[in-house]
């Protein structure tokens, strides 16, 4: 699935997704759209000192090291919710 920054994101069905709390949801479907810390707090009425610990939180509970990878699994279809390469620059992968 290929997405556009600015486009709404399906986020994918799985159990590491379901973990996540409505909220944590919501931040992170933001953050599919391509928004930062700042346009997510403004977006949602809240701090970014507030969305920093949503992102953390959300990157312990998908196993996930940066947004991009926590971009991955939550537009990933298949089954396997973690990343199967390593993201070391927009648009390279190590496999």
């Amino acid at each position: 699935m290929k997405i556009g920054f600015g486009e709404a994101a399906t986020l994918a069905k799985t159990p590491l997704m379901e973990s996540l709390t409505d909220r944590e949801e919501t931040v992170l479907r933001l953050l599919t759209q391509g928004l930062g810390n700042k346009d997510i707090a403004l977006k949602l009425g809240l701090s970014v000192n507030t969305i920093k610990t949503h992102l953390k939180n959300i990157f312990k509970k998908l196993g996930v090291k940066s947004r991009l990878e926590a971009m991955r699994v939550a537009l990933s279809t298949d089954s396997q919710s973690k990343p199967k390469a390593k993201i070391t620059r927009l648009g390279e992968h190590k496999v």
